[in-house]
């Protein structure tokens, strides 16, 4: 390598860096209703790193668990995976972790449907703007 290439080198990483950190001071970090996400340490944390820009109990922006409204796991992966998985009676421990991972990996092939979950993503954001925040349900 050359002085050139180790210029251009440090500039591209330089580039990098500045793009990552300007995406981090323009993100916002939705939590779960996990208890771990509410320890004190975490939230000082986030406190500390994302200032007014994190969703969650105990946060700046109060969201409550499991809020189906913007959260592709909870909107769709859950119920699917779960119709997947129970269609019919599990037999075994054994059966239900096959089917599990059966269902997962279906899920995964299927481009299509993945593509209309994170439309939607977008379509249930635009929504929560237009209501200001408040209660809405998606028509389909």
């Amino acid at each position: 390598m050359n002085e050139y290439d180790d210029v251009r080198s440090a500039l591209r990483h330089r580039r990098r860096s500045e793009r990552i950190l300007n995406l981090r001071q323009n993100s916002w970090i939705q939590l779960d209703g996990c208890p771990s996400h509410y320890a004190r340490q975490v939230r000082n944390w986030l406190d500390e790193h994302y200032a007014h820009r994190w969703i969650g109990r105990g946060g700046p922006v109060f969201w409550p668990p499991r809020s189906p409204d913007l959260t592709p796991l909870d909107f769709y992966l859950w119920a699917t995976l779960k119709n997947k998985v129970y269609s019919t009676e599990v037999i075994s421990l054994e059966d239900l972790k096959q089917r599990i991972t059966n269902s997962v990996t279906e899920m995964q092939q299927n481009f299509q449907e993945c593509r209309t979950v994170t439309n939607s993503v977008l379509r249930r954001c635009l929504a929560c703007i237009d209501v200001q925040g408040q209660h809405f349900e998606m028509r389909h």
